[in-house]
């Protein structure tokens, strides 16, 4: 999965990776790409559905609202504006 790549390339930083060249990279791919399926910190599970450039592990998740089995509505979460929500688990 894209995110434990990134994890595994950050814990090379330095050592086998330059940093400055790991940097640039990292601002560059999306550590979950669109379409992954997400749970948050908040236990909410959601879709990623958009990208900040330079934050990629803060994208925007679109969560399904749900009464009981059943779909409502929905409403998008941008990580970026709450910095205190994180992606606990990649669904697959």
């Amino acid at each position: 999965m894209p995110h434990e790549a990134c994890e595994r390339l950050n814990a090379y930083s330095g050592t086998l990776l330059d940093h400055e060249v790991l940097v640039h990279f990292m601002r560059i791919v999306s550590i979950y790409p669109n379409g992954i399926s997400v749970r948050l910190s908040t236990r909410q599970t959601g879709v990623v559905v958009g990208q900040h450039r330079g934050l990629p592990g803060r994208p925007v998740v679109r969560i399904i609202d749900k009464e009981g089995e059943e779909a409502v509505g929905y409403s998008e979460l941008d990580l970026a504006q709450h910095p205190t929500v994180f992606i606990d688990t990649v669904l697959t």
